[in-house]
C-alpha cells in the first residue's frame, strides 16, 4: 500500500532526477484511497509500469516467485524498481534482493519502503537500514542517495539515517511505534550480483586482523586494571544507554516536506 507519506517520498525522488520512465513494482501496489498505483507512476513520468507477483490474483504483469531467480530477460531492464513492502513476505529474501536489484539498469534506481521496528507478524522479516546500506553499496555497483526512518505515529516523525560504516559503530533505533525504512539508491555500475553477499559493517571492520588483536589486548588489559565497583558502574551506564530510544545526535529529525533537499545528487 502506497500511503500519502510514501507518495510524497516518491514525488521527492522524481524532483531529484529519478527517471520513472520504465518502472516495476514488487507486488502490484495499491494507493491510499483505493485503486492500483499505475496512475501514480505515470504522473511521475512512467511510460510503462510493470508489477511482479507470485500469483495472478491482483493482475501483476509478470508472474514469478521471488524465492527463485527471475528470468534473465528481465535483468537490467527497468529505470526504477520499487519495493513498497513485498520482500518481507518472501522467505528467500537474499535471492529476491539480488534478483530485484539486478532488474535496475545502469543509471536507474532501487527504491524501498520496508518495515523496520514493531511489525512482528506482518511478514517473515523486519529490516534494518544496515541491510540496504550494505547491499545497495558501491561493492554492488550502487550508491545510496538517501535513507530515512519514519515512525507511524498519529503524526508521523521522520529521521535521516546515517551509514553505520561511516559512524564507526552501530546506529541503533529503539522505539514503541511501527517504523518504516525508506531508501533510494542509484545503480552506477553493472556488477554481477549472483553471488554478492555483504558483511555487516562493524563486523567487517573488526575482522581486520590488526584491529581485532588490538581490541582483544585492550579488553584483557581493562579487565586486569578495573575495580569491581568501576565495572558495575560501567555496566549500569551501558544499561542506561541501551534503554534510550535513539541517539538524537545520530538520527537527525527531518520534515517530510524537506526530504527532497536531503536526497544526495
Amino acid at each position: 500500500m502506497i500511503d500519502r507519506a510514501t507518495e510524497l517520498f516518491l514525488r521527492a525522488c522524481a524532483t531529484r532526477g529519478v527517471d520513472f520512465s520504465r518502472s516495476v513494482m514488487l507486488g502490484r501496489q495499491e494507493v491510499a484511497g483505493g485503486g492500483y498505483a499505475e496512475s501514480l507512476f505515470r504522473e511521475l513520468g512512467a511510460k510503462a509500469v510493470d508489477s511482479i507477483d507470485a500469483s495472478e490474483f491482483e493482475g501483476a504483469t509478470i508472474v514469478a516467485d521471488l524465492n527463485k531467480p527471475l528470468p534473465a530477460d528481465l535483468r537490467r531492464r527497468f529505470s526504477v524498481v520499487f519495493d513498497g513492502g513485498t520482500l518481507e513476505h518472501v522467505f528467500d529474501v537474499a535471492t529476491a534482493l539480488r534478483s530485484c536489484a539486478d532488474l535496475v539498469e545502469r543509471g536507474g534506481h532501487y527504491i524501498t519502503v520496508s518495515p523496520a521496528n514493531n511489525w512482528a507478524g506482518h511478514g517473515f522479516y523486519q529490516f534494518s537500514p544496515e541491510l540496504f546500506f550494505r547491499f545497495l553499496s558501491p561493492d554492488a555497483g550502487f550508491r545510496m542517495r538517501g535513507t530515512f526512518v519514519a515512525e507511524l505515529r498519529p503524526r508521523q516523525r521522520w529521521y535521516r539515517v546515517p551509514d553505520a560504516r561511516e559512524l564507526g559503530k552501530r546506529a541503533y533505533w529503539r522505539n514503541s511505534f511501527r517504523t518504516l525504512v525508506f531508501a533510494l539508491a542509484r545503480r552506477d555500475e553493472l556488477v554481477d550480483l549472483a553471488e554478492f553477499a555483504p558483511q555487516q559493517s562493524d563486523y567487517a571492520s573488526a575482522w581486520n586482523e590488526q584491529r581485532a588483536a588490538s581490541i582483544e589486548a585492550g579488553y584483557r588489559e581493562l579487565l586486569r586494571k578495573v575495580s569491581p565497583g568501576a565495572m558495575r558502574e560501567a555496566y549500569s551506564s551501558l544499561r542506561r544507554r541501551r534503554s534510550e530510544r535513539f541517539d538524537p545526535a545520530i538520527f537527525m529529525p527531518v520534515r517530510l516536506e524537506s526530504i527532497g533537499e536531503l536526497i544526495a545528487p
